[in-house]
């Protein structure tokens, strides 16, 4: 196995027994991150639904306003910028989440992303940049830039149905 810049390996991440499906977002307010568009998104889907998003910056007012009307199954947790990263790492293993997600619209190769990976969450992103050597049928969801929110919540449907951790994602 080995590791895209050498991110530490914090190994799989714990479960959880709650009901929720929890979806995890780690990025700055800023348009080029579209949390709106993830918001949207999060919003569609049917179930009950925690979706902890951690970072702030000039759009971050304006998504805590937008989830105060999300629909009654959403629970949006947010946590402000912290200083140190490693508790941001040690957040996610322990929330475990079922789905990471980052639907920026340029990205290279996401650390985030890597490291979601390496916690044994599937992860969901646009098809830009490197994404696609990671993301496979087995590690999680590639969509396209343009795909509307209502598609891309169908997608995470069907992943959230086959109720899976990528426990082998070690191998």
């Amino acid at each position: 196995s080995h590791s895209f810049f050498g991110t530490k390996d914090l190994g799989i991440a714990n479960e959880r027994t709650d009901q929720l499906y929890v979806i995890f977002s780690c990025s700055t307010a800023i348009p080029l991150k579209r949390l709106d568009k993830i918001a949207n998104v999060i919003c569609q889907l049917p179930f009950p639904v925690k979706w902890i998003h951690h970072g702030d910056g000039p759009k971050y007012e304006e998504l805590l306003k937008k989830m105060k009307n999300a629909p009654a199954n959403v629970k949006f947790v947010s946590s402000k910028k912290v200083d140190d990263y490693s508790k941001v790492l040690e957040l996610q293993k322990k929330e475990a989440p079922d789905l990471f997600i980052n639907l920026c619209s340029t990205e290279g190769l996401p650390v985030t992303v890597i490291e979601a990976l390496s916690f044994g969450t599937p992860i969901l992103v646009n098809d830009v940049g490197a994404c696609r050597d990671v993301v496979n049928q087995v590690t999680g969801i590639l969509v396209v830039a343009e795909d509307n929110p209502v598609s891309i919540a169908e997608k995470i449907v069907k992943l959230r149905k086959q109720k899976k951790r990528l426990e082998d994602a070690h191998a």
